[in-house]
């Protein structure tokens, strides 16, 4: 499921012009998450949901669906992008910043979103 929500800023914002946020969670997908020891054994790599924030990650690897990895690739999250983790939800759900938008991702998927430190 993807969801964009485009919202015109009002003077009082001091916002300028639209301000992006899509959504992308999926409840149905239900496959194994990567293991964190195999993980764990790779310099600096981590899943999307346990990454520190504020930290500037680049994207290695996509272990989703077709589906969701072709909605990923759409909003230009594949491998090789960095992102900017800029919130995230005890449940593991996350906000990335991308190419002036912010990107909401679902728990499920950001589980299965492999990344590094771009620092």
């Amino acid at each position: 499921m993807t969801q964009a929500i485009n919202r015109k800023a009002t003077p009082s914002q001091g916002l300028r012009g639209y301000k992006e946020f899509i959504f992308i969670g999926n409840c149905d997908y239900q496959s194994p998450s990567p293991s964190r020891k195999s993980l764990s054994s790779l310099t600096n790599t981590q899943t999307l949901d346990t990454s520190a924030m504020g930290n500037l990650l680049t994207i290695t690897q996509l272990q989703t669906s077709k589906q969701i990895t072709d909605q990923l690739n759409s909003l230009d999250l594949k491998p090789g992008v960095t992102v900017q983790l800029t919130s995230k939800t005890n449940n593991g759900s996350v906000v990335v910043s991308h190419n002036n938008r912010l990107i909401g991702i679902g728990a499920t998927i950001a589980q299965k979103v492999i990344v590094t430190s771009a620092q």
